[in-house]
């Protein structure tokens, strides 16, 4: 497998199950990860746990929502510099 070092990944869903499992995975292979979930204390929770295995940040968000996913691609790029 092809590095991921200095990639960024999303991980919609990714506070919890298997969304959880990839963003781990994805740090563990050397990418930073964007994660979202549905309320801010999943968010707190997942990073919590995410953050010793490397780069990643997170926000709450509705992917059921568009303008909340606008705001969250647009946190994404304030705090990253873009994907």
């Amino acid at each position: 497998m092809e590095s991921l070092s200095g990639k960024l990944a999303v991980v919609t869903g990714g506070t919890r199950g298997i969304g959880r499992a990839i963003a781990a995975r994805l740090l563990g292979e050397g990418a930073a990860v964007a994660l979202c979930g549905r309320s801010t204390q999943s968010v707190e929770t997942a990073l919590e746990a995410l953050r010793p295995l490397g780069r990643v940040y997170g926000a709450a968000c509705d992917v059921t929502q568009p303008d909340q996913v606008s705001g969250f691609f647009a946190a994404v790029d304030r705090e990253w510099g873009g994907l």
